[in-house]
């Protein structure tokens, strides 16, 4: 099988480390289009690699200033260890691509993969399978800031979600490229809304579906299940509080 597109090293390395990443969406002729995404084992692999660089130049530091006794035996086992593990990491990353394909003449959503010398591209989806096409966007709290985050996706009719693509923090971006990739493959497109938590109400029996953009505050605290939630919780607390002024 022919490989839809090459890589060079630095492209994809940078690609890995990007601070900021973009949807990485690129047309490969009239009627297909690659989407890449960062996968699980190509995560896997750029760890590997890294890790054991890493712990192998610390090793070298170690042996070259003595910082630690240890015998040549040891020495020799513990650094062909890591260079064969940090070499295999290196190795699979360089050879592992994993993306999606939009084919308009096939009107499929396919996941191509290539191992080494295995290549293999597998229908996923069908157009007529999917729904809409929207922006998905997620809260992300860290220990002084928190942000959203953003990511396109395809809604099937059974209302299962597939993310197509990495998530990013610009979401002018991600919007812009979503709406021109439903406008390829021809499918409804909603647009996404900043800042937003996006919800998606199960179709009914002739399959349409909504889709609504909530603040954080509606998502935690109008949302039913949340509010049974706290009403329990705030039960337990007063029973607490009950049983030790009785005792």
């Amino acid at each position: 099988m022919k490989r839809y597109a090459e890589h060079g090293f630095l492209n994809k390395l940078m690609k890995r480390f990007t601070v900021h990443p973009t949807i990485r969406m690129e047309l490969l002729d009239q009627n297909r289009a690659k989407i890449d995404q960062d996968t699980s084992f190509e995560t896997l692999a750029i760890g590997l690699a890294v890790i054991s660089s890493v712990l192998t130049v610390v090793l070298i530091g170690i042996l070259c200033t003595s910082y630690i006794k240890m015998s040549l035996a040891t020495a020799a086992t513990a650094l062909s260890l890591l260079v064969s593990l940090s070499a295999a990491g290196w190795y699979l990353f360089w050879n592992m691509d994993i993306y999606y394909i939009i084919d308009r003449e096939k009107q499929q959503l396919l996941l191509y993969r290539k191992i080494f010398s295995m290549e293999s591209s597998r229908p996923l989806q069908r157009f007529d399978e999917m729904n809409l096409v929207t922006v998905d966007s997620e809260h992300v709290s860290a220990k002084r800031s928190s942000y959203y985050r953003y990511s396109t996706i395809i809604l099937l009719n059974n209302g299962r979600k597939i993310r197509i693509s990495d998530w990013i923090t610009d979401f002018h971006q991600c919007n812009s490229k979503t709406q021109a990739l439903a406008e390829f493959m021809g499918i409804t497109f909603v647009e996404g809304q900043p800042n937003r938590i996006m919800k998606i109400t199960p179709g009914n029996r002739y399959g349409e579906m909504t889709v609504e953009h909530k603040t954080m505050f509606q998502h935690i605290f109008c949302e039913p299940a949340h509010i049974i939630g706290m009403v329990i919780v705030v039960l337990l607390f007063l029973l607490v509080l009950f049983l030790r002024c009785k005792g």
